[in-house]
């Protein structure tokens, strides 16, 4: 590899560091906003009840296999838990018997349904039930943040990868203008075009491989990095643990990609070759 090589690897595994990082960084996003997007943990408001029909509803929101746990909250209870933890935002308004009203009876459940929809509507039927909030608001925000940061990370890496094809090109490009006395002769000898062609695919195709895997371990060392260097509270340490790379399938996918883009970068710039041309340009311009 000559110093033009070295420097266009160089230059390339930065273009695919930033491209894999924004691909890794949206790949935990989304994985993330998936989790929080699909609350497990719904509550169920309760109208006035006995304690006969309470311990019933219980029984039934038990029985069913699609929740794990159920748990009841008088409005006792959530009093004085909202009194523990937030002591300090005016806990005495919870004294008011005015306020006490809006606080209904509640049961907290753990949802394992992979239809919640139908759940929903199941536990709505149940008599005594008052409401359930299963965070539709937040599935719905869920949804329009993950669809945006898809269209925003595929136009991004679009321009990105576009701009590495053309990278790759101009170095096709400065050894195609290198070679072109060995190519005249092969042309002139009746060279197979892939034969001649062969040489310039693999250059871009190693091209994208090489780049490609030092911007693997490039992004792999910045994860090793961030997951060092942030500090470890409780709620960040959550996140930074759950952070995952690119599983072994998608690494072997990522550097077909790299080394494809670096062929076909290639091909379209040397398919014309083998036709005369090295040749007849050099014919063309004697007298």
């Amino acid at each position: 590899m000559n110093r033009l090589h070295w420097m266009t690897t160089l230059v390339l595994s930065c273009l695919f560091t930033i491209v894999f990082s924004i691909s890794l960084m949206t790949k935990n996003i989304q994985a993330g906003l998936q989790q929080w997007g699909q609350p497990r943990i719904w509550t169920i408001d309760l109208t006035e009840a006995t304690q006969n029909q309470i311990e019933s509803l219980q029984k039934k929101l038990q029985e069913n296999s699609e929740i794990e746990n159920v748990r009841f909250v008088s409005q006792k209870n959530f009093v004085e838990s909202f009194q523990q933890n937030w002591a300090s935002m005016g806990s005495d308004l919870l004294k008011d018997p005015e306020v006490l009203q809006f606080i209904p009876d509640s049961f907290e459940i753990t949802v394992k349904s992979d239809q919640p929809e139908q759940l929903k509507s199941k536990i709505l039927s149940y008599e005594n039930v008052l409401n359930v909030d299963a965070g539709e608001e937040w599935r719905q925000r869920y949804f329009q943040i993950s669809k945006s940061l898809n269209q925003f990370s595929i136009g991004f890496l679009a321009i990105l990868s576009l701009g590495a094809f053309f990278i790759i090109a101009y170095v096709i490009q400065g050894s195609v203008q290198k070679r072109q006395k060995e190519i005249e002769v092969l042309e002139l000898v009746g060279a197979t075009a892939f034969d001649i062609r062969k040489p310039f695919l693999i250059e871009g195709a190693s091209l994208g491989f090489i780049s490609g895997s030092i911007a693997m371990l490039a992004t792999y060392a910045l994860l090793l990095l961030i997951k060092q260097i942030i500090p470890a509270s409780p709620m960040i340490a959550n996140a930074i643990t759950s952070i995952v790379y690119f599983s072994w399938i998608e690494v072997t996918g990522i550097l077909l990609f790299t080394s494809g883009l670096g062929g076909l970068s290639s091909y379209l710039y040397v398919q014309k070759m083998n036709t005369g041309w090295a040749s007849s340009k050099k014919i063309g311009s004697n007298p």
